[in-house]
């Protein structure tokens, strides 16, 4: 019992952590990096119903490919803004 909630959970961590990720970055930051906000919003909730290895993909995708270029694309606040 305990492992199989280990594996969904070592699963879905790159998932959620993706969603997380997208719903924390400014819409500007994916325009700049050409990417869609709520494409990636959309396909990380499918994540979530998907097969669990389809799903870990998509995570893993997002947070391997996509992830860096928003990063980068993401305005740093100033130090008087924080």
């Amino acid at each position: 019992m305990l492992s199989r909630l280990l594996i969904a959970v070592v699963f879905l961590a790159p998932v959620i952590w993706g969603l997380v990720d997208v719903i924390r970055r400014p819409k500007a930051a994916f325009v700049a990096a050409g990417r869609t906000r709520g494409i990636w919003i959309g396909l990380l909730l499918l994540a979530l119903l998907a097969p669990i290895l389809v799903g870990t993909g998509i995570g893993i995708w997002y947070l391997v490919a996509v992830r860096p270029k928003v990063a980068a694309a993401t305005p740093t606040p100033s130090p008087d803004e924080r």
